[in-house]
């Protein structure tokens, strides 16, 4: 029956007339703690460590740089539209005079 509720619980085709509903949700439940166990013996190794280190450093330098990249534009489009203000500015003054 455990096996029978397990093949059940991981598919998502849960039928009333085959499990009882309460031993499956703790045979789901202990599924996924069994699989959370073992993600972290798996993070306890050295070279797992470092890999999963080296993934979230190359990400967070890829943010970092979207992020500057994305300052660096905001900035420059406001310098532009200062620029364009400033020569609106002197043409209407000449047009005027």
């Amino acid at each position: 029956m455990l096996f029978r509720g397990l093949i059940h619980c991981q598919r998502k085709k849960l039928m009333r007339r085959d499990i009882n509903w309460g031993y499956l949700t703790n045979a789901c439940a202990g599924i996924r703690v069994h699989r959370m166990l073992k993600w972290l013996r798996a993070i306890k190794q050295t070279t797992a460590f470092l890999g999963l280190l080296t993934i979230v450093s190359v990400w967070t330098g890829v943010f970092l740089l979207a992020y500057q990249e994305r300052d660096r534009a905001s900035q420059d489009a406001v310098q532009k539209g200062r620029n364009l203000a400033r020569v609106f500015d002197e043409y209407i003054s000449r047009v005027i005079k």
